[in-house]
């Protein structure tokens, strides 16, 4: 009975199943993170592929492919840890083993990897997150207009765990998702000439919404930055990574140009310590009047005896904190007291089984400490 209903459903519309290819599962109630090595304890990709081929068989006129359960829901919706594209492997599985369209979505962001994806793993490309992070995201990449995208940061604060509050439809960055009808713009009825004090986030944002409206805009600030008390004096790895897709970049301390070049140069050798610590995340340590930095992903975590050529450093673990597919590792030095943090992976982390007071060598590699002579600490460490 349910095929025949499902038969006659078809003839009116089409019907598509969103189909996990593969569990990620490493046991009940626990998933598996993206590069890691573990036993699939849930539905393998062979498996996957003998029950999407019976779905096809049943019925299904196209599958949206994704991966993941409910014992590692991440898989479903990738969070700002996962990279772009994370399904694309399984979509590329399937299509070779059904002939039905198959849908991929999961972190779709990126319009030339979408556009390559076409053909090659999948035939329709879906965006979910990134409409409500901007609802003109397709028209503004058909017309060649990717700058003026507003991203999905991949951050789960509105859209997902709104929903889990019971709340309404919302998104981080784009305060109007959900409320169109009480914060969409309309076309002002006079056009007036708007003078905007203050370049902080509310006066850009009033600045913004003005300009929107067809009002001409002059905005003024009495300093070297837009931003106000919005701008961090350090990036995360996220913001990292939208930084490099950019060819060169210039890096400015109150209005001093402190380095230009590639991205990717700049982070691996930066020239001061305000540029070491303005660039992800830098240990930094005053040692005979100069300072040294340590990137947090060199160091090396061991629990017995020092590793030979390195910088051996013992220590007591005083945090551990799960970053999905890296784990943070906050640490006070036994000789100085201060505090160092290393990025290791986190299958790694787990095998190690670092807990809170656990005693621990820090090993740094010494072609990793940067030194930056007669240099002044920057007024704030991005640990």
């Amino acid at each position: 009975d349910d095929i025949a209903l499902l038969d006659e459903q078809q003839q009116v519309f089409p019907v598509s199943l969103r189909y996990s290819l593969k569990s990620c599962m490493k046991g009940l109630r626990q998933g598996g993170l993206p590069g890691e090595d573990y036993q699939e304890t849930g539905r393998d990709v062979e498996e996957g592929i003998q029950a999407a081929k019976l779905m096809v068989e049943a019925g299904y006129d196209m599958l949206n492919v994704d991966a993941g359960t409910y014992d590692s829901w991440y898989w479903n919706h990738p969070p700002m840890y996962f990279g772009k594209g994370v399904y694309n492997e399984y979509a590329r599985i399937l299509k070779q083993h059904v002939n039905v369209p198959i849908i991929l979505a999961g972190r779709m962001d990126d319009p030339e990897m979408a556009n390559a994806a076409i053909g090659d793993c999948c035939d329709i490309v879906s965006y979910g997150r990134p409409l409500l992070a901007d609802s003109e995201y397709v028209t503004k990449i058909r017309y060649g207009r990717e700058d003026e995208v507003r991203p999905c940061l991949g951050c789960h604060d509105g859209c997902l765990l709104g929903r889990i509050a019971n709340g309404p439809v919302c998104c981080a960055v784009n305060p109007a998702c959900g409320r169109e009808e009480i914060y969409g713009l309309q076309p002002a009825l006079r056009k007036k000439n708007i003078l905007v004090i203050g370049g902080g986030v509310g006066g850009m944002e009033t600045a913004r919404v003005t300009a929107l409206r067809g009002h001409k805009v002059t905005l003024v600030e009495k300093s070297d930055r837009l931003g106000g008390h919005g701008v961090v004096p350090h990036m995360n790895q996220f913001m990292l990574e939208d930084l490099l897709n950019h060819e060169h970049v210039t890096i400015h301390d109150n209005a001093v140009v402190e380095q230009i070049g590639k991205p990717k140069e700049i982070y691996d050798v930066p020239k001061t310590a305000f540029v070491a610590n303005f660039i992800g995340t830098m240990n930094l340590y005053r040692r005979d009047q100069k300072i040294y930095g340590v990137r947090p992903e060199i160091i090396e975590i061991t629990k017995t005896g020092k590793m030979r050529e390195v910088e051996s450093w013992k220590g007591v673990i005083e945090e551990v904190e799960f970053r999905g597919a890296l784990t943070r590792v906050y640490g006070k030095l036994e000789d100085t007291k201060e505090t160092i943090c290393a990025d290791i992976d986190s299958a790694r982390a787990g095998s190690l089984v670092l807990d809170e007071q656990d005693q621990v060598y820090f090993n740094i590699p010494k072609s990793g400490i940067i030194c930056y002579p007669d240099a002044q600490m920057p007024e704030r460490n991005s640990l």
